[in-house]
């Protein structure tokens, strides 16, 4: 198990896992990730970011990116030049049934110990993939990151706030995903 483990791993942060994305023109930006429309690294000229962010060690960005009209949505990981892996591999309007969404928020700052909770879930070739946003004001936490699950383990790959790019909070109202609750 733990050599499935760090090979998930190894494939995700270094990108040598064989590409599953079909190919996809870039939008070309800035060093801080996002052209002057605010596209991800990883989403392409037309889509709009949902959430994306670089991981920790900065090895590789994720992105959940949406089509145009909302007509789907898709998960990305690796490098603008190297897609690592995309899901659903064909994005039509059925991939929004792909995905699984929770959502928890509570307002009133500090004194009420304002929070947020939001994950997407996916299943790709028996892995699990939880996208996860969370934050707390007590305390002044907040985390980001993808939690990659093989039979009951799991690795964590933890975002960098600093690079992060829109919100799961987005999805709340959205009616074409699945919600977990």
């Amino acid at each position: 198990m733990r050599e499935v483990l760090g090979a998930i791993a190894t494939s995700i942060a270094f990108g040598s896992a064989t590409s599953l994305a079909p190919s996809v023109v870039l939008a070309d930006g800035p060093k801080d990730g996002s052209d002057a429309q605010g596209h991800a690294p990883l989403c392409t000229i037309g889509e709009t970011t949902v959430l994306s962010f670089q991981t920790e060690a900065g090895l590789r960005a994720i992105s959940l990116c949406e089509g145009a009209g909302s007509t789907y949505m898709v998960y990305r990981s690796g490098r603008p030049k190297h897609i690592g892996l995309q899901y659903p591999r064909v994005a039509n309007t059925n991939s929004w049934r792909s995905f699984e969404f929770a959502g928890y928020s509570r307002e009133g700052g500090a004194s009420n110990d304002a929070m947020g909770d939001y994950t997407l879930r996916f299943v790709n070739r028996d892995v699990m993939y939880t996208v996860f946003q969370s934050w707390r004001v007590s305390g002044s936490e907040y985390r980001v990151g993808v939690v990659i699950e093989v039979k009951g383990k799991a690795v964590v790959l933890k975002g960098n706030a600093d690079t992060q790019i829109g919100s799961l909070m987005s999805l709340e109202t959205n009616k074409k995903i699945k919600n977990a609750w």
